[in-house]
């Protein structure tokens, strides 16, 4: 895979040097372009094949707690790449759940450290900013069992800022909703009322 990978950045470079680049005394630059291109994405993505495995790591375990209370964390930095043109997407997402049912009076809690590791883990994949959401909600809703989460996205896109459009300030928003979440307003309303409170980076 390697190789195939680094091929592929040399057929770009090929299209750059078709259009006059690098040009005289610029080569340097481009040396090993193809490889280190090839490397970032391989630090960017993580294999279908390890995600899963990744992921059920996070959500599979839980502790005891007598609070079944909504636990909300804000302004989680994640990265992604789009799969259109695989141009970085830089993320902010807040994530909100309620906690699971366990089998006597209490509940079980995620560990506070998962949720931004699992927003992270899950942007590691080329996904759209719709998929990305639902990823999310469903690790949280279906895997570890919540009996409600939210998720709120805020994405710019570099594909949107550095061709297209060229919307240099335009941010989307996506949210997926589960369970009271999304039946129910007064739950919605303070998850997004504490959404509102916090400082995005984008």
């Amino acid at each position: 895979m390697s190789d195939n990978l680094q091929h592929s950045y040399e057929q770009i470079l090929a299209v750059l040097l078709e259009m006059g680049y690098p040009r005289e005394g610029d080569g340097r630059h481009f040396a090993t372009t193809a490889e280190r291109c090839a490397q970032a994405l391989r630090t960017m993505v993580i294999p279908a094949s390890e995600m899963q495995e990744e992921m059920t790591k996070l959500v599979s375990k839980g502790f005891p707690s007598p609070n079944g209370e909504m636990v909300v964390v804000l302004n989680v930095a994640a990265n992604s790449i789009c799969p259109h043109h695989l141009l970085p997407v830089l993320y902010d997402v807040s994530v909100g759940y309620l906690p699971r049912k366990a089998e006597d009076d209490g509940y079980i809690m995620l560990g506070l450290s998962k949720l931004p590791r699992l927003v992270k883990l899950l942007a590691k994949q080329p996904l759209c900013q719709e998929a990305y959401a639902q990823a999310v909600a469903d690790a949280i809703h279906h895997g570890f069992g919540s009996l409600g989460v939210a998720v709120h996205t805020r994405g710019l896109h570099t594909c949107m800022t550095c061709r297209g459009v060229e919307g240099e300030h335009s941010v989307a928003i996506v949210n997926a909703l589960r369970g009271p979440f999304f039946d129910k307003p007064s739950a919605r309303a303070e998850f997004f009322s504490m959404v509102a409170s916090g400082k995005p980076r984008i």
